[in-house]
C-alpha cells in the first residue's frame, strides 16, 4: 500500500471517529449508524460522492 493511500485512510478514520463523537455529543442512539445514513445522503454529501461510496461499497460487498 502507497503512502498516499495510508494517509488517506488514516485521514478518513480520524474524521470517522471525530464525526462519531460529534454525533454522540448531540445523544443520537446509534452514532455509526447515522454516520453510514449520512455519508451516503445526497443532500449530505452531495449527489456524486454518495453515487461513488454507494457503488464502492456494493463492489466491496461482492467480492
Amino acid at each position: 500500500m502507497t503512502k498516499s493511500i495510508e494517509l488517506m485512510e488514516a485521514e478518513n478514520e480520524a474524521l470517522r471517529i471525530c464525526a462519531t463523537k460529534y454525533l454522540q455529543w448531540l445523544n443520537l442512539i446509534k452514532p455509526d449508524k447515522t454516520l453510514k445514513e449520512d455519508m451516503h445522503d445526497p443532500d449530505m454529501v452531495g449527489a456524486e460522492l454518495a453515487a461513488t461510496l454507494d457503488r464502492l461499497s456494493q463492489k466491496g460487498n461482492s467480492t
